[in-house]
């Protein structure tokens, strides 16, 4: 049975029970002198048309589930979920999302819309809220009024957009755009 009693098919049952913590229900590893192309665990799924994930893993209600499959080609390999949207995240930071109607979403860290610029201003200062490992990356923006934008002070953590004429009002904003 699952956690909330549903009862599911299996070849092998291991029993639900509650680990402690650090504890693992099943634990596999390889010594560090193993050959290059040994794996830990491997899963083969010959079904050619798409499917639920080969490897899947249940939402807490068990009502969603999200995993990796081939979806039935050798073309590309899919992250999947059969509800909600998809997240990338480091410790705390989401540093991306992409929801169940495919709107991309990123960090706070690698993005900035509807930026207020001040009436007059003619450079809006960024600092990021997690600092980059170096000043390798590029900028993009965008002002919601017709002018130039460029960078200075580019560091690993912020830089500052610079606009070739100044704020006509202080309705205007700008959008910036961090790739690495």
């Amino acid at each position: 049975d699952t956690p909330l009693g549903s009862g599911v098919s299996t070849q092998i049952n291991i029993p639900v029970s509650t680990q402690g913590s650090f504890s693992q229900l099943i634990a596999l590893g390889i010594k560090s002198d193993s050959a290059d192309t040994a794996r830990v665990l491997s899963v083969f799924d010959a079904r050619s048309v798409p499917h639920q994930p080969s490897l899947g893993v249940f939402s807490p209600d068990q009502q969603n589930i999200a995993g990796i499959s081939w979806e039935g080609n050798n073309g590309a390999v899919y992250l999947k979920t059969t509800g909600g949207g998809i997240g990338l995240r480091s410790g705390t930071t989401d540093l991306l999302t992409v929801t169940a109607t495919g709107q991309l979403g990123l960090s706070n860290n690698a993005r900035g819309y509807n930026v207020p610029i001040g009436n007059g201003a003619n450079a809006v200062g960024v600092t990021f809220a997690d600092a980059y490992p170096d000043a390798n990356y590029a900028v993009l923006c965008t002002p919601s009024y017709s002018t130039t934008c460029f960078i200075s002070g580019k560091s690993a953590s912020g830089f500052t957009l610079h606009l070739g004429a100044p704020a006509p009002d202080g309705n205007q904003v700008l959008d910036w755009l961090v790739t690495r």
